[in-house]
Order: structure tokens, then sequence, then C-alpha cells
């Protein structure tokens, strides 16, 4: 009786501690139905919206990620920063341009624990003549998706 009494407790311990540390479940088609929403949204001075689903963590900055090129060079001062799934994640926004003497001129930022509650969140950096911006949302379990809305002025 007391190796079953044991062994059941051993069995509820080893399902309470799995329960705990398994990666969070995010509804798939829930991800897929925010992401659509995402190009919908209206705002002032956009320039851009990139999205995409969650990478791993690293401590690299500004590895991967979604790139938007411009045409012609583009001033740009903000991007709004959205996730949805986890409760936290973090973004690399990267951005590179060329002056009128064909300096190369880049800005690379990491933002680390930005509320993933669906709601954009601003992130200030500016460059006044980029070329290229590559945003990328970043999680400890790699689960959800984000967006960036690139913000000139407007």
């Amino acid at each position: 009786m007391r190796r079953w009494r044991g062994f059941a407790l051993g069995a509820v311990l080893m399902a309470v501690l799995t329960g705990c540390s398994a990666t969070p479940e995010v509804d798939p088609d829930a991800v897929q139905d925010w992401m659509a929403t995402q190009d919908s949204r209206e705002v002032a001075g956009s320039l851009a919206t990139l999205a995409g689903l969650a990478s791993p963590l690293s401590d690299v900055v500004g590895e991967g990620g979604v790139t938007a090129a411009f045409d012609e060079p583009t001033a740009i001062v903000s991007v709004l920063f959205a996730c949805f799934g986890p409760e936290t994640m973090s973004a690399d926004i990267a951005l590179s341009g060329s002056d009128a003497g064909g300096s190369v001129t880049s800005q690379t930022i990491r933002t680390d624990d930005l509320v993933c509650d669906g709601e954009p969140q601003r992130i200030d950096m500016g460059l006044d003549a980029a070329t290229e911006v590559t945003a990328n949302g970043l999680g400890r379990d790699a689960v959800g998706a984000w967006s960036v809305v690139v913000v000139g002025e407007s």
C-alpha cells in the first residue's frame, strides 16, 4: 500500500512540475487572426507595417526579422511595437540609411519586457534618411506574434 501511495505522490508531483515548466500555450488560430488585423491599423505618418511570428530570444541584437526597404531616403521618428501571445516580448529594431555624402548610418536597439496585450507601444528612435527598417519580436519560448508600424514625420 505504501508503495502505491509513494508512486501516486511521485506521479502527481511530476505532473505538477511538468505543467509549471511547459511552454505557454498560444492558440495558433488566435495568433493568425491577430496578425491579419495588423495591416488594417491606421496610424498617422505610417510608412510601413511589418509582422511576424516570435523568434527565440538570443544574446545577438538585430539578427533576423522582417525588413522594409524604401525607394527614397525617408525620415523615421518612431516605431509602434505590438505583440500577442506570451506575457512579454523583446523587440529588436534596426534602421539603416545613408547621408548625402554616401556615409552609411545605422541604429539598432533592443527593448525588453514589452507587454503583449495587443496594444501598440511606442519606441522612439529616429533617422533622417532611412532606406531600410528591420524588426523582430523575440520571446523566451518563441510563441506568439508581433507587429511594427514604422512612423515618419506626419
